[in-house]
C-alpha cells in the first residue's frame, strides 16, 4: 500500500474539519467556558456584597469575566454546526453537476521527527457528498516548518555535552 500524497492529506484534513463542524463538537467545547465566565461575572457584579473597597475590585473583575465570556461567545458564532463549511465557489461540481462547491484552507503536518514539512493549500469539496475534492495552491508551510527545524536544532544543542573550557 502506498502512502497518500500531500494532496490526499489535505483532502483528508479538510473532510475531517467539515465533519467535526457538522457534529457540533467545537461549539459544545466552548459553551461551558461561556457559562462559567458569565456566572462568575454575574456573581461578582450582582451576587456578593463586599465592603466599600472590595466592591469596586469585585465589580472590575466581574466585568472582566463578562468580557471574557463575550469573547468566547463571539468565537462560538462561526462554529455553528448548521453553517456551511468554507466559502461558496462559483460553478458546478464536475462530478455531480450541482452548484454546491465549497472551499477553505487546510493544513497537514506530520509528527515532529518524521522529516516531512507541513503542507497547506486550498481544498474544494462538493457539499452534495458526491465525493469530489480538489486541491490548489499547495505549498509548504514555511513558518511552521521553520519552527519545527528551530525546535529540532535547539534539542540537538541541548543534547550535546560540551563545556566552554
Amino acid at each position: 500500500m502506498t502512502e497518500p500524497a500531500g494532496e490526499e492529506f489535505l483532502i483528508q484534513e479538510a473532510d475531517k474539519a467539515r465533519q467535526e463542524r457538522r457534529s457540533g463538537k467545537p461549539l459544545r467545547r466552548q459553551i461551558p467556558f461561556i457559562v462559567v465566565f458569565a456566572a462568575i461575572g454575574w456573581w461578582l457584579v450582582f451576587g456578593i456584597q463586599p465592603g466599600p473597597v472590595l466592591k469596586y475590585a469585585a465589580a472590575a473583575v466581574g466585568i472582566a469575566a463578562f468580557v471574557i465570556a463575550a469573547l468566547f461567545a463571539s468565537g462560538a458564532v462561526p462554529r455553528n454546526p448548521f453553517a456551511p463549511w468554507g466559502k461558496a465557489v462559483r460553478g458546478s461540481c464536475p462530478r455531480c453537476g450541482q452548484p454546491r462547491l465549497r472551499e477553505d484552507k487546510a493544513m497537514h503536518w506530520e509528527p515532529p521527527g518524521s522529516g516531512e514539512p507541513p503542507v497547506e493549500g486550498v481544498v474544494t469539496l462538493c457539499a452534495a457528498d458526491c465525493g469530489y475534492a480538489a486541491v490548489r495552491d499547495i505549498q509548504s508551510a514555511r513558518v511552521v516548518s521553520f519552527l519545527i527545524r528551530l525546535a529540532r536544532s535547539s534539542r540537538a544543542v541541548r543534547r550535546q555535552s560540551w563545556a566552554p573550557w
